[in-house]
């Protein structure tokens, strides 16, 4: 996939063989960038290993991941551990993370997020754009499109079209879970809505009905700092 191609990149759904039955498993607290609420940290440490890949992509992944850290009380620390809570790969073709404290339930030998398109002479503004969207995530921060005060009118079969004509095609099941689902609004909290947070994909107008649409981001919005800090004070 050529650098001039909009990129996605999506939340992995913890596989069910994983997942520990819990009361707050599915609950999602929707701030101005909105986060998964019972997998937030509660250490402030979070180690991170590559499991593969260029170690000059390591060094740009590193750089960009870390400015996170410049906003809340939370600290990556990129170096080889027996139990790092982020484990990086680049091996999939698909880029990805687990949500915050899910990387706990999978497989020391497993990757927790994978980046499928970042090489060493990749663009920073898709370095940006992926590494900051993949950490939010792994810090526990979700989809701002999917918040439910937001009624998008997304034409389904225009997104389809676009996200199966995409190499590699995406599969239904992350169509419908990262563009169409919507959070349940008994169990979320949250402000004004941010057209500009990390969190959001790029919404193209005809994929809406009334040709609503969001710019593509690949930087830290000023939200995205001021609640980062609010959920790692």
């Amino acid at each position: 996939m050529s650098e001039s191609m909009i990129k996605f990149y999506f939340e992995r759904t913890l596989p069910l063989r994983y997942r520990q039955p819990s009361s707050g498993e599915t609950k999602r607290d929707n701030f101005e960038a909105a986060a998964e609420k019972a997998l937030r940290w509660e250490t402030r440490t979070l180690y991170v290993t590559f499991l593969d890949g260029d170690p000059r992509v390591h060094k740009r992944v590193e750089k960009y991941a870390k400015q996170w850290c410049e906003h809340a009380n939370i600290d990556f620390v990129f170096r080889s551990h027996p139990s790092p809570q982020i484990r990086i790969s680049f091996k999939d073709k698909f880029t990805w993370s687990y949500i915050g404290r899910e990387c706990e339930q999978i497989p020391l030998s497993q990757p927790t997020m994978n980046f499928g398109w970042l090489k060493h002479d990749s663009s920073d503004k898709t370095y940006s754009a992926a590494v900051l969207h993949e950490f939010g995530h792994a810090l526990g921060l979700i989809h701002e499109h999917q918040r439910p005060d937001i009624e998008i009118q997304w034409n389904r079969p225009a997104v389809f079209a676009y996200f199966k004509s995409l190499e590699p095609p995406w599969p239904d099941t992350q169509i419908e879970w990262n563009i169409f689902h919507r959070y349940d609004e008994g169990q979320t909290q949250y402000n004004e809505f941010d057209p500009h947070s990390i969190m959001i994909y790029r919404i193209d107008p005809g994929w809406t009905c009334n040709q609503w649409g969001v710019e593509e981001n690949s930087e830290l919005s000023q939200t995205d700092k001021d609640f980062i800090r609010q959920l790692y004070p």
